[in-house]
């Protein structure tokens, strides 16, 4: 019997599922009492489980403790025995379960482990584990999930700002280049420099190549033609009123 080795196992489980909202079979049963990371919390015998875990064990006895318990229904409050698996689930299963789903115009945010909470530049983002040791962020995952695949050197940015946000409605692919520009146009971080520009049309390397040829003589004109930018433009370069980081 669950619980044989406490005593009064019977009043411990009629405790439990007086803290559980009984509703129609295949529906959710959700947990009445405290949470913990928005999962139901019990304390029994000495010890603090999630009630999921002390639902599966009540209804179809005692499992390997190593062994994890998932609610099929992604909801973590849900008690439901028809609704607990033992056992890893899918990804994108598991995945659900950390999105908290609102609204379509509405951020989706991930409830799960933030990457970088104290780096401004880089951090902030949700982080989910798939498997083997690997950790990919939950925004990318997101996408690939609700939109499809994502192509190489591509990025996964966010038109709502939010880098917590999974909603895939708030998700657009782009460059390193277009995602600085979306960025300078939202006047959010320092305006883009140089090639990262987006109205850039020169690289660093033919900067560089524009000062050489000029310095050795060659007539502006023929850089204006070479690289189709205006005459006033060469002479900022040349004087290094522009670019003046190359």
């Amino acid at each position: 019997m669950p619980y044989a080795k406490c005593r009064n196992p019977e009043r411990i489980a009629k405790r439990f599922w007086s803290k559980v909202r009984l509703r129609g079979a295949d529906e959710c049963w959700p947990w009445k009492a405290g949470l913990i990371h928005g999962y139901g919390a019990f304390k029994s015998c000495g010890r603090n489980e999630t009630a999921h875990r002390v639902a599966y064990r009540l209804h179809y006895g005692i499992f390997d403790e190593q062994e994890q318990v998932h609610q099929t229904c992604a909801n973590r409050t849900c008690c439901n025995p028809k609704h607990l698996r033992v056992g890893r689930l899918p990804p994108e299963q598991r995945f659900k379960a950390f999105v908290d789903v609102r609204s379509k115009s509405e951020c989706w945010n991930w409830t799960g482990t933030i990457s970088g909470r104290n780096d401004p530049q880089n951090g902030g983002y949700g982080s989910f584990a798939i498997g083997d040791g690997k950790a990919v962020r939950a925004h990318r995952f997101a996408y690939t999930l609700w939109r499809g695949p994502i192509p190489e050197e591509t990025l996964v940015c966010h038109s709502c700002d939010n880098r917590k946000c999974c909603n895939p409605d708030h998700l657009f692919l782009g460059t390193q280049l277009d995602n600085m520009a979306d960025c300078w146009r939202k006047g959010r971080g320092h305006r883009p420099k140089g090639e990262l520009a987006f109205a850039s049309k020169l690289t660093a390397d033919q900067v560089k190549d524009i000062r050489q040829r000029v310095a050795n003589g060659t007539p502006r004109k023929e850089m204006v033609k070479k690289y189709g930018v205006t005459r006033q433009n060469v002479g900022f370069i040349v004087r290094r009123e522009s670019w003046a980081h190359v």
